[in-house]
């Protein structure tokens, strides 16, 4: 007999997570639940550093073989052609998944603006709906709390002229650091000589507006000189940094944003979701055999090392803010090549790590950790 799975949220995770549980296991029956209309989803992109264990449906629509860093007194670029940097446009993601899932059979109840999971029980404000395994994978970023928030808005641009160097990303322009803001910078990917998406990002004590955002954007054009710009499309969001757990939070398996798929230091979360996702499903498919035992444990994403050295840095760019620009600054322009690449991907080995974290200003962190 089948066994059913039920679904709260239709992001990426929980998109993700059905066609994980089908690939896993062809005969199960899913239903999705969301509170958002079947499409469009919010405008965004899924950037990562893939390598040869990366295997994305639908490809990446642009790669990167060099990324860029830069400040006020320095600026390196990094060959990464063996993890080239990656991006997925969500239209083309959101798209294909919702039309593969829908074409072998998963439910999808859309438009459920009052959701509640418990147990096996999803609950909306229509009816109660059982399944053999329950997993949630909504996310509402407004109502948690974060020791940093990575906050972001960016414009799709186009050029009259080549302007853009389209073998190489630019990952951060870093800006002057603030109070409100420890970290701030410009991400630049350019699509073809003319085409780019530019984005301002801020590390902050909490999210910052769109418009503040924009604003920093088309200040960074302006400064590069760059002319005969016009405007194509704005995407923005918000990431928390380190989530402050919720008293008396659910005990109910959670899987992306929730359930610890974001990368403390960088928030990257894409590959990390796909990871999680596979291994919840090969968990799902083992215990299938056995209803009586539907406990699964809820997945580490990353090991306790990784997660402790991420938390640190957090802590300590949210304690000295004036200080977030120089620490961010110095680990960008002295760790080596291989081994940030490898960090920032979250692939690294713990002594990867430990070569690009010894490489912050020792003394400063100790302070803002200590006396912060």
């Amino acid at each position: 007999m089948a066994i059913s799975v039920g679904i709260r949220g239709a992001g990426a995770a929980g998109l993700s997570l059905a066609r994980a549980l089908l690939h896993r296991i062809p005969s199960v029956e899913i239903t999705v639940f969301d509170k958002r209309e079947r499409l469009p989803h919010p405008k965004r992109t899924f950037c990562f550093f893939s390598d040869s264990r990366s295997s994305c449906d639908p490809p990446p629509s642009h790669l990167w073989k060099a990324v860029s860093f830069s400040g006020t007194d320095f600026c390196r670029t990094i060959d990464c052609s063996t993890t080239p940097y990656s991006l997925i446009e969500g239209d083309a993601f959101f798209s294909k998944l919702l039309v593969d899932l829908e074409s072998q059979g998963v439910q999808f109840h859309w438009g459920c603006q009052q959701t509640e999971v418990r147990d096996n029980r999803i609950l909306t404000n229509l009816a109660g709906h059982t399944f053999d395994f329950v997993i949630d994978a909504a996310f509402e970023p407004a109502s948690r709390r974060a020791t940093l928030w990575q906050s972001f808005a960016g414009i799709w641009v186009e050029a009259k002229h080549t302007v853009f160097n389209p073998d190489e990303a630019i990952l951060m322009d870093l800006g002057e650091s603030s109070y409100s803001s420890p970290v701030s910078f410009i991400y630049l990917l350019p699509t073809s000589g003319t085409t780019a998406l530019i984005e301002h990002t801020s590390f902050s004590r909490k999210p910052m507006s769109k418009e503040w955002h924009l604003a920093e954007c088309r200040r960074w054009i302006a400064s590069k000189g760059l002319s005969g710009i016009s405007e194509r499309d704005i995407e923005n969001g918000a990431i928390p940094m380190g989530l402050i757990p919720e008293d008396g939070a659910s005990k109910n398996l959670r899987v992306g944003s929730a359930g610890g798929a974001i990368r403390v230091s960088t928030g990257f979360a894409f590959q990390a979701i796909q990871a999680q996702v596979d291994d919840i499903a090969m968990k799902i498919a083992g215990a299938s055999d056995n209803k009586g035992s539907r406990q699964i444990q809820q997945p580490s994403v990353f090991p306790a090392w990784m997660r402790l050295c991420d938390s640190l840095f957090i802590q300590a760019l949210s304690r000295a803010p004036e200080n977030g620009g120089m620490i961010m600054g110095q680990l960008l322009r002295r760790a080596p090549a291989r081994e940030l690449i490898a960090f920032l991907s979250g692939n690294a080995s713990f002594f990867q790590a430990l070569q690009v974290m010894i490489t912050v200003p020792k003394a400063t962190m100790l302070r803002a950790l200590c006396l912060g």
